[in-house]
Formats: structure tokens, sequence, C-alpha cells
């Protein structure tokens, strides 16, 4: 399991955007999540799985991607994934102390192949290192040794000021650090080759900047801009031009423009109540499709399906189950239904 796919997966799991306002979250690292509405639609994509849930198994076109188990307080226990007959070819066995994550154990075809293992001060993550262990191919002898080794450090408000991490001679390797305003807002990050700093109207974010710290020079800029009601309405970064409507404070519409050829599409969000049901895009440049993560469609159908230099139509529709989870998740493409993507959830 690469570090980039773990952060990522950490990450992903820590990060918290209030629609109502515009918060910092972070993960192991400090990293900054943005302003974007599209974070709040998070729970609506996926099933928001808490306790109660005993099983969850994810299935993408009728091939298996994941099977996941919980223990009766909501932790995930085991995690199986990259199925090849209906066999697992990864699995991931968690431990747990009072709900605090403190050891994975990660296997490929039932052999161990590393240990990570969780310290904490209180509730803060200070220290996480993931063991490898190598098998000799000719004597079967199996030895270890340390693959990341991370440690992080908080101020008194429990924010992250520093992570780093250490080689196997104990030589600092890699080094983040994040500076804050007295209100605790993030101003400034620094880490091997990026400087990112950050400014805010009131509580809001404004500004965010990307510098490359060798000879100072920008990188890249996001603005934001707000409607009285302190919603995100207009985002531009190196790439895109993004607005944002609402109705009754749910987002209703986005608008993505390409800066570089002005291609554009059109995202329209469907409700019934608070649920979300449907959305649908509109657009003519396939490369302009999946700005957003939760849009992805399989590329294969994709494809297939495109009509070149005509507006095309991508849907997504959710269907529900009697807790509110997300159960089924059908993408249509020029309203002819193509596949889906399925959450079957067993409860205690």
């Amino acid at each position: 399991m690469s570090l980039h796919f773990f952060l990522k997966r950490f990450l992903t799991c820590l990060a918290i955007v209030l629609s109502h306002q515009v918060t910092i979250a972070q993960g192991p690292f400090g990293e900054s999540v943005l302003p974007d509405p599209l974070k709040t639609l998070e729970s609506s994509f996926y099933p928001n799985l808490k306790k109660g849930t005993k099983s969850f198994v994810y299935v993408i076109d009728k091939d298996t991607i994941s099977k996941s188990f919980y223990d009766k307080s909501g932790n995930e226990t085991v995690k199986l994934e990259e199925f090849r007959k209906n066999k697992a070819l990864y699995r991931s066995e968690n431990k747990y102390s009072n709900s605090l994550k403190t050891e994975t154990a990660f296997y490929v075809n039932d052999i161990l192949q590393s240990k990570t293992t969780y310290k904490y001060v209180n509730t803060n993550l200070v220290e996480w290192e993931r063991i490898k262990y190598n098998k000799d191919a000719r004597s079967s002898a199996v030895t270890t040794s340390t693959d990341v080794h991370w440690f992080l450090n908080y101020n008194k408000s429990n924010k992250i000021l520093t992570a780093y991490s250490v080689d196997a001679a104990n030589v600092k390797n890699q080094v983040y650090e994040y500076s804050y305003d007295s209100d605790n807002k993030l101003l400034l990050t620094n880490e091997l080759q990026w400087q990112d700093k950050y400014e805010y109207q009131g509580n809001f974010m404004s500004k965010k900047y990307r510098i490359f710290k060798n000879d100072g020079s920008l990188y890249d800029s996001v603005e934001f801009k707000y409607n009285d009601d302190n919603l995100l309405i207009e985002k531009s970064d190196k790439y895109y031009n993004t607005r944002f409507g609402y109705d009754s404070k749910k987002l209703k519409h986005i608008h993505y423009e390409k800066k570089a050829n002005s291609a554009g599409l059109d995202v329209e969000l469907f409700y019934a109540g608070n649920q979300l049901i449907k959305i649908e895009m509109l657009t003519k440049d396939i490369k302009l499709s999946p700005v957003y993560p939760g849009f992805i469609f399989k590329s294969d159908y994709l494809i297939r399906s495109w009509k070149l230099n005509e507006q095309n139509k991508l849907t997504m529709e959710f269907i529900y189950d009697k807790n509110q989870n997300v159960r089924e998740i059908k993408y249509i493409i020029n309203d002819v239904y193509k596949y889906s993507k399925d959450f079957l959830i067993e409860y205690y």
C-alpha cells in the first residue's frame, strides 16, 4: 500500500466541511480543505456509515470493489479489496482502543505485508509507523524494516503545528509546518517545495496562493466569493472559473468554464425535500466531464456513448434504503442507462 494511497484514505476520513460556514479541516498533515459546497454532497454520493452497520459491500457494474466489516461501535475491523473470482487480493485488519485505531495489519494473498501502529496523546495522533515484512524467497526467513515513520505536534487548540517523517537512521526527510492566527485560522503551510498562503474576509477564506519555494514564483492562486448567506458563489483557480447557484440554501446549479478554451459544463441538482435524488450534467467536452471526483463515470462507457460536437447529458440517480443511506447510484449517458454503483449494507 503506497504512502499516497494511505494518506488519501486517511485524509478523506478526516475531512469535514459544513455547508453554512467555511471551516478548515485538518488531516494528519494539516491538509486544508478549501471551501467547496460540493463536499457537502459526499454523504449523498456514498452511504454515511454509522454505529449499527455490520457490513458494507461496494459494487461497481457487478464487480465487487470492497467489503468492510464493523464492530458494534462502528469501527471498521476488516476490509477486503481487489477481488479475483470472489477471493480478495488485499485484506486489512484493524485494532482499536476507545474507537481510536491502534494497529492495521495489511495482507496480500493472505501473506502479511505490513503492520502500522498509531499512538495518541488524548485523541491527537502523534506518531504512526509502518513496518514491512519481507520474506526471503530461498530461505523463507522473514525480516522486518521500517517503511514509513511520522511524528506530529499540536498547539493548545489541537491544531497541527509540525509533521515530519524520519528515515531508518532517524533523520528527518519530510517536514510540514503550519501557522495560524489568533482565531486558529490557517495562515501558512510549508512543505518541501511549496508554500501555501491563505487570506480571509472575516471567518471566510477569500484567497489561497501556492508559491514555488525555490524561486518564490506564484504557481497557482484560488479566489472565492460568497453571497449574503455566506454560501460560496464563485471560485476561480488556475484552470477553471466556477459559479454556484442555490435554492433555499441547497446547492442547485454549478457552471464550470475552462479558462484555456471557454469549454463549459453545467450541473443541475434535484432534490426530494432535503434528499438529493438526481444530478444532470451537460457538456460537449468529454475532458471536462469529471472535473469533480464525485461526478466520474466509467471511461469505457463514456467513450463509447459520447456524441462528438454535440451536447451530451450525463445523469446520476440516487436510490436510498430504509435508513436513508444510498443503496444504488444509476449512471445514465444520453438518456440510456449504462451501469450502477451498489452499496450493500447489513445492519446489526
